[in-house]
C-alpha cells in the first residue's frame, strides 16, 4: 500500500506551489496609490499595470477611490484585516489570478462584473473565518487552470460560479465543514489533472460535479454525509482514485481505465456495485468493515486485487472461481 501512496503527488503541495507563486507575483512592491501604474487604454478604460495585494481594509478603500476597468496582473486580499471588497464595482477584467487568503469577509460583493481575460489563471479561496457568501463572483466565465475553495467554514453554499465552465490542471474542494450546496458547479465540464473533494463533512449531494473528468488523480475521502460518489470519468490510464474516510457511503460508481484505486475506511459500503466498467487497475480495498460483495468487478479486466480488514476479503482468484461475496 504505501508504494502506492508515493505514486501521487500530495495536492497540499500543489496549494503551497499555488501560493508560493502568488507570493511571487505579489505587488508587496506596489504602492497602491502609485498613478505611475495606471493609465488609459484605446477603449478608453483605466486600467492598472501590475500585480496589487492587499493586506488591510485601508489598503482595498484606498485602491476602490481610484475606479480602475481592469487590472493586468493578479489581485490578492490576504489577512484578517480585510473585512470587505464592496468598493470593487468598478473592475470588470482581471488577467492574472484572484486569491482570498485568511480574510474576514462574509462575501464578495463589490467584485459581481468581474471576469478574467486569460485562461492560465489561478481562483484561490483559502482559510476564510467569516465568509459565508461568494455570489459576488457570479460574472467569472473563463475556463480557468486553478480553482480552490478550502476552509471556509461558514460558507454553506457555492451558488455564484454557474458561469465558470471548466478547471484544466487542479480543482480542489477542501475541509469546509458547513457546506451544503454546490449548485453552483453545474456549468462545469471537461478535463482537470487533479480533482480532491475532501473534508466536506455537511455536503451531501456532489452530483453538480459529475461532468467532470479527470486525467491523473482523484480524491474523495472524509465527506462524512455523502452516501453516493456521483459517476466520476477519467480520460487516461497513469493516475489513481483514493475513495477513503466516508463515512456513510454506500455506493460508487466509476467508468475508469488507469493504474490504482484505493477503497479505504467506508464502513457503510456493502458491495462494489458501479464499478463494473473498471479496466487494468490495481485495487487495493481495506478497512471497509461491511464490504462483502465484489460481484461487479470483472476479474478478466482487472490487473490485481488486494483487499484486507473488509468483512470479506477475497483474493483474485477466489473472483475468478466465482466467490465473489459471502
Amino acid at each position: 500500500m504505501k508504494k502506492f501512496k508515493t505514486l501521487i503527488i500530495n495536492p497540499y503541495l500543489y496549494t503551497l506551489l499555488i501560493l508560493s507563486f502568488l507570493s511571487g507575483c505579489s505587488a508587496s512592491s506596489d504602492d497602491n496609490n502609485n498613478n505611475s501604474n495606471s493609465n488609459t487604454n484605446s477603449q478608453g478604460e483605466k486600467v492598472y499595470y501590475g500585480n496589487i495585494g492587499f493586506t488591510s481594509q485601508s489598503e482595498v478603500d484606498a485602491f476602490a477611490l481610484e475606479e480602475y476597468d481592469r487590472v493586468t496582473g493578479s489581485m490578492q486580499f490576504i489577512g484578517n484585516q480585510i473585512q470587505n471588497v464592496d468598493g470593487l464595482e468598478s473592475i470588470k477584467w482581471i488577467k492574472g489570478d484572484l486569491s482570498f487568503l485568511n480574510t474576514n469577509l462574509t462575501s464578495i460583493n463589490g467584485l459581481n462584473d468581474l471576469n478574467f481575460s486569460d485562461e492560465n489563471t489561478f481562483l484561490n479561496i483559502i482559510g476564510n473565518s467569516q465568509l459565508q457568501s461568494i455570489s459576488g463572483l457570479n460574472n467569472i466565465s473563463k475556463k480557468i487552470s486553478f480553482f480552490e475553495i478550502s476552509g471556509n467554514p461558514l460558507l454553506t453554499e457555492v451558488n455564484g460560479l454557474t458561469s465558470l465552465t471548466e478547471v484544466t490542471y487542479l480543482f480542489e474542494l477542501r475541509n469546509n465543514e458547513n457546506l451544503t450546496n454546490i449548485s453552483g458547479f453545474s456549468g462545469l465540464s471537461g478535463e482537470v489533472t487533479f480533482f480532491d473533494i475532501t473534508g466536506n463533512n455537511s455536503l451531501v449531494d456532489f452530483s453538480t460535479v459529475q461532468n467532470i473528468s479527470f486525467t491523473f488523480s482523484f480524491f474523495f475521502d472524509n465527506n462524512d454525509l455523502a452516501t453516493n460518489l456521483p459517476p466520476i470519468n477519467y480520460t487516461d490510464s497513469t493516475g489513481n482514485i483514493f475513495i477513503e474516510d466516508n463515512e456513510n457511503l454506500q455506493n460508487v460508481q466509476l467508468d475508469y481505465y488507469g493504474s490504482g484505486v484505493s477503497i479505504k475506511n467506508n464502513p457503510s459500503l456493502t458491495n462494489l456495485n458501479g464499478l463494473e466498467n473498471l479496466q487494468n487497475a490495481s485495487l487495493f480495498i481495506s478497512n471497509n468493515n461491511n464490504l462483502n460483495n465484489y460481484c461487479a468487478i470483472n476479474v478478466a479486466n482487472i490487473a490485481s486485487i488486494d483487499t484486507n480488514n473488509n468483512l470479506y476479503n477475497p483474493t483474485i482468484e477466489d473472483l475468478q472461481n466465482g466467490n465473489c461475496s459471502l
